[in-house]
């Protein structure tokens, strides 16, 4: 499953980037790293920026067609 498609309230694993994901230094910078987990916070007003609760707390607002390329495994 792809970043993107997580639903409200989900927790989801990082897994990998996509290739076609062209500003990875920019996600590892923001804090997202495969292997850590991520909290769906909200999709946004008409589904463009995503919001993310990082582990260590940190909120970002992500581009759907970023979250897009990254591979996500929901958590239970």
């Amino acid at each position: 499953m792809v970043l993107s498609k997580a639903k409200k309230g989900a927790s989801v694993k990082i897994l990998s980037f996509s290739n076609e994901l062209k500003h990875k230094t920019i996600m590892t910078g923001l804090g997202i790293l495969p292997g850590d987990s991520v909290y769906i916070v909200a999709p946004s007003f008409l589904g463009s920026p995503l919001t993310l609760r990082l582990t260590d707390g940190e909120t970002v607002a992500l581009r759907l067609s970023e979250a897009s390329f990254i591979n996500v495994e929901e958590m239970q």
